[in-house]
This record gives structure tokens, C-alpha cells and sequence, in this order.
């Protein structure tokens, strides 16, 4: 999920909570508005109100832990970016981003 922190943070759902398993800070130089996982699984696109999308790569390693590649930097908003989908009309990989 994405925090006012600029910090990304992976965590567990149940019913009763959300248990935290993995940050990882400044990911953003803003705040996260917008978050989507690729459709399979292993991409992740988020937006922030440092005009920025970024996309990394996340694996669950065999023990546990969450490993990520150094995010790939999208431009060309000119402001927060608050919509992040990933669009197969496109292409297999194709991005829309919509923000103010």
C-alpha cells in the first residue's frame, strides 16, 4: 500500500488486520496516490504527487523476504499522478496513467 511517507509497504491482509512485512522507504520523492500489480503478478506500477510513475519488479524469495529491482522512471505529468492501470489493449505491458 502507499503512504503519505513516500514509503511503499507490502503487507497481509485478514479481516481483523493488515500485518506489515516489508518497506521500503523514499520510494517515491511525494506521496503514493496510485498502485496496480500487473496481471501477472511480478510487476508492480505506482504514481505519486512527484509527478512520477515508476514500475519495479517484485519477487517473493523462497525465504520469505520481498526483493525488488531499482524502479524504472516514467515522465510526463505535470502534476500528482492519482491513476495507475496496467491496459493490454495496448500491448502486454502497456501503462495508463491519468493525474491532476
Amino acid at each position: 500500500y502507499g503512504t503519505t511517507s513516500r514509503a511503499l509497504k507490502f503487507g497481509e491482509a485478514s479481516a481483523e488486520r493488515i500485518s506489515l512485512l516489508q518497506e521500503i522507504s523514499d520510494y517515491h520523492a511525494g506521496s503514493i496516490y496510485a498502485i496496480s500489480w500487473h496481471r501477472h503478478g511480478d510487476l508492480l506500477a505506482t504514481g505519486s504527487n512527484d509527478k512520477l510513475v515508476q514500475v519495479t519488479k517484485i519477487t517473493l524469495e523462497a525465504d520469505g523476504e520481498i526483493s525488488h529491482t531499482s524502479p524504472i522512471q516514467l515522465i510526463g505529468h505535470s502534476g500528482t499522478v492519482r491513476c495507475v492501470e496496467w491496459c493490454d489493449s495496448f500491448g502486454p505491458s502497456s501503462i495508463i496513467s491519468a493525474g491532476a
